[in-house]
């Protein structure tokens, strides 16, 4: 075929980004073996150790048309003073045509693909592949500036040959066709069941549980009181920053006349101290870990006295744990706030202190890292008050009997996290459960209990509306009772490694849901009669 314009010395100028070059270069010697169009590639033209610059622009000028190609990447740096140019001289020449041409990946819509000068000129669309017969045709009628006309039919049609399986196929899905517009309904509805149950819900459940550890975020707006009043028999105090008491009068035992045997001072050995109204006991060093203990002068077990409150503000980490071997004790610590706790005695008691420093006394008679005092309560007895460490305190007390029902407040704790795991001395975890618990599900009480049981793990996270019910101290399993029920986004229990999910399905909530149960049964009546 004849060049479209013989002053010219190429047909088109092939405009690209370095790293479209592949596919460019492919469809220029097709351009070049099958339509005989002289195409300037700069990779075939360009003459090495000449100035390359001044060749390019040489070769747009003696060019008919320019191609710009459009790939993935967009435009490329000198792509981008190419196309500059070709505008150029299209404001110049009519008759030069910029055609721009888009690669497999391309997208006309980004602007860094298809620049706004070129969206008003007709493109050539090879995203479909560089074999496509029809963006060829109109590349090829771009170039020579011919109208491509409607192509050949065979063109437009052609596909790629059936495999023999899929020839062999073809009647045989003639006949199912029909056959599954009968079955699509069903299959439908037998996905659709399938999805709802393996579709895992948030879940309102209530878990009863025996533990020797719980760990839980306090909940809330306002502060409130995490332990109900308590009576207790003895009672040490840790991670305090102050404890502070006015006594009527204070003893302090010689540390020589204690008798090993019996485990006590006689009472030629307290020797009576001065002491001013108020006396004030502060730790040492921090580092020591300084502790008050108070204990029953008596040798009857009974009730010395009462923690009358422990308040925690929301967002604070409270942990409950059962301490002791013989006689089981409770520890409570409460970390993230300033805290404070109010003690009323009225009796005489025993008060052991550890790396302690005390306001309010005399000088001590006797030289003692650890004294032993008894202290004589005034009457009426004000609160003993003690005040933690900043952020944390921690309160350890062997309950009397009368304790054990309920540790909590009437309205319960509520919370945002809970935690029933310990670490070993190597750091790994382990459960905290000492005997069998069960998850039960209050809106649909006819679903069947999930019961655990130690090594089992429980986990509850991401709780709404949550709050622990009940909590108590059961001595002869060395265990907190607690009862816990709200909302959790995930529940499960088992094995770390082998969780099971114990959430409801959104099957199970559409099954168990009372409307439902009531029209089925409704319906099933109608059809008996």
């Amino acid at each position: 075929m004849d060049p479209v314009a013989t002053e010219h010395q190429y047909d088109v100028f092939l405009s690209h980004n370095s790293a479209d070059k592949p596919a460019v270069e492919v469809l220029a010697a097709r351009l070049e073996d099958k339509e005989g169009l002289k195409a300037f590639l700069d990779k075939w033209h360009l003459v090495p150790g000449e100035p390359w610059q001044e060749a390019l622009e040489e070769a747009l000028g003696s060019s008919a048309s320019c191609a710009v190609f459009l790939g993935p990447g967009g435009l490329g740096s000198w792509e981008n003073e190419e196309l500059r140019s070709a505008l150029e001289e299209r404001v110049r020449n009519r008759s030069f045509r910029v055609i721009p041409v888009l690669l497999p990946g391309a997208n006309p819509k980004d602007p860094a693909t298809l620049p706004p000068f070129l969206r008003r000129t007709t493109w050539v669309d090879f995203r479909s592949g560089l074999e496509d017969p029809e963006a060829f045709r109109h590349l090829v009628a771009g170039i020579r500036g011919e109208a491509p006309g409607r192509g050949s039919i065979a063109a437009i049609t052609s596909k790629t040959p059936q495999p023999a399986i899929a020839r062999w196929l073809a009647p045989i899905l003639e006949h199912i066709y029909p056959l599954a517009f009968l079955i699509l309904p069903t299959t439908l509805v037998a996905a659709a069941v399938w999805a709802l149950m393996i579709w895992r819900v948030p879940t309102r459940v209530q878990v009863d549980i025996k533990v020797d550890r719980a760990v839980l975020t306090v909940g809330g707006t306002d502060p409130a009181p995490v332990l109900d009043s308590l009576r207790f028999r003895s009672i040490t105090i840790e991670k305090f920053a102050s404890f502070e008491f006015s006594p009527e009068k204070v003893e302090a035992a010689d540390p020589a006349s204690y008798m090993i045997k019996t485990d006590q001072y006689p009472e030629s050995a307290w020797k009576p101290l001065h002491a001013t109204s108020q006396i004030v006991i502060t730790g040492e060093d921090e580092k020591l870990d300084p502790t008050v203990t108070l204990e029953s002068t008596t040798a009857e077990q009974g009730n010395m006295g009462t923690l009358d409150r422990i308040s925690a503000r929301p967002g604070s980490e409270v942990t409950f744990g059962i301490t002791g071997s013989r006689t089981a004790s409770l520890a409570v610590r409460v970390e993230g706030q300033d805290s404070s706790a109010f003690l009323s005695i009225r009796d005489p008691f025993r008060l052991f202190t550890t790396y302690c420093r005390l306001k309010g006394l005399a000088v001590l008679p006797f030289k003692d890292d650890s004294p032993t005092f008894r202290v004589h309560p005034s009457d009426p007895s004000p609160q003993i008050v003690v005040t933690g460490r900043p952020h944390s305190v921690v309160i350890t007390m062997a309950l009397s009997s009368a304790g054990l029902a309920s540790l909590l407040p009437r309205a319960g704790i509520p919370v945002t996290a809970v935690n029933f795991t310990r670490q070993d001395e190597n750091g790994n975890p382990l459960t905290s459960l000492v005997s069998e618990g069960e998850i039960t599900y209050p809106q649909y009480p006819k679903l069947e209990r999930v019961s655990f049981k130690p090594p089992d793990f429980i986990g509850l996270d991401r709780l709404k509306e949550f709050h622990i019910e009940n909590m108590a101290l059961d001595p002869e399993n060395q265990s907190i009772r607690l009862r816990l029920q709200g909302v959790a986004g995930h529940v499960s229990t088992g094995s770390q490694e082998f969780p099971r999910d114990c959430r409801l399905t959104r099957f199970d909530a559409l099954r168990q849901n009372p409307r439902w149960i009531t029209s089925v049964q409704n319906s099933s009546l109608k059809n008996s009669v």
